[in-house]
C-alpha cells in the first residue's frame, strides 16, 4: 500500500526524533502499529525490510 520511499522517509523522520503522530498524519498512516513495524523491519533486516512490505517476516523473538 505504501511505497518504499514513503516508508523510508517516515521511518527516518521517526528515528530522528519526530513524534510518531507527525509522520502518521503527514503520510496518512492509519494503523498505530504500521510505523512501528516498519521501524522494526528496517532495524532487523536493513533496507531489505522495505523491499517486500507485504511479506511476512519471522523475527528472532517470535
Amino acid at each position: 500500500m505504501f511505497s518504499k520511499e514513503i516508508q523510508m522517509v517516515a521511518v527516518t523522520e521517526y528515528l530522528f526524533g519526530v513524534p510518531q503522530s507527525v509522520p502518521r498524519r503527514k503520510y496518512q498512516i492509519t494503523g498505530s502499529a504500521i510505523l512501528y513495524n516498519w521501524v522494526e523491519s528496517i532495524k532487523f533486516l536493513g533496507l531489505e525490510g522495505v523491499k517486500n512490505p507485504n511479506q511476512y517476516r519471522n523475527f528472532p523473538n517470535q
